[in-house]
């Protein structure tokens, strides 16, 4: 993974990041899905270890989502973000007078 440590969610607290139908998922399940993983072939949710702990982005998540459902869903909220990225660059450069 390659996002910022700001960006760290516990394993433990990925059900309040997940879409509505997940969200009442057992803290369990994260970590099943990160040493296990789904499906066959098994598909692992990426996680970083730290101080004994598992973390995990919402962008790692995404990514699961994408490989699990076929990358169609999760493909429309990271052009959103991306798009959103992208003007918050121009506002910065507007406002630097770039």
């Amino acid at each position: 993974m390659s996002e910022s440590t700001d960006d760290l969610i516990p394993l433990a607290q990925l059900a309040k990041f997940l879409p509505p139908p997940l969200k009442h998922t057992h803290a369990s399940t994260g970590a099943r899905w990160a040493l296990r993983g789904v499906g066959n072939p098994r598909i692992k949710l990426e996680t970083v270890k730290i101080g004994g702990r598992r973390f995990v982005t919402r962008a790692a998540v995404d990514r699961f989502v994408a490989r699990l459902t076929g990358g169609e869903a999760v493909k429309a909220a990271a052009t959103a973000e991306r798009q959103r990225q992208f003007e918050d660059a121009t506002r910065e450069l507007d406002a630097q007078g770039v």
